[in-house]
């Protein structure tokens, strides 16, 4: 039942996972034990589910750093 749904979830052309590879994975990214996700073990869930993601997002969180100390620290220029 599971691999159906995290196929249709997902998309063709993920890796299906078996019952006990999905529960053994939700298990352990509930770090506080409450058996829920929380915003965060969600995404840090979702990260490690796809590197591309995290790389994706890291560079456009560096851009955004990058911006905003250029806007920030301009005065610092002398031409």
């Amino acid at each position: 039942m599971l691999p159906k749904m995290t196929e249709k979830l997902l998309g063709e052309g993920c890796k299906i996972l078996r019952d006990d590879e999905l529960v053994s994975m939700l298990k352990e990214d509930n770090y506080d034990g409450d058996g829920a996700f929380n915003p965060m073990e969600f995404c840090v869930l979702m990260f490690g589910l796809s590197p591309e993601l995290m790389m994706e997002s890291e560079a456009l969180l560096d851009h955004a750093f990058q911006q905003e100390f250029d806007a920030n620290f301009n005065f610092f220029n002398t031409e």
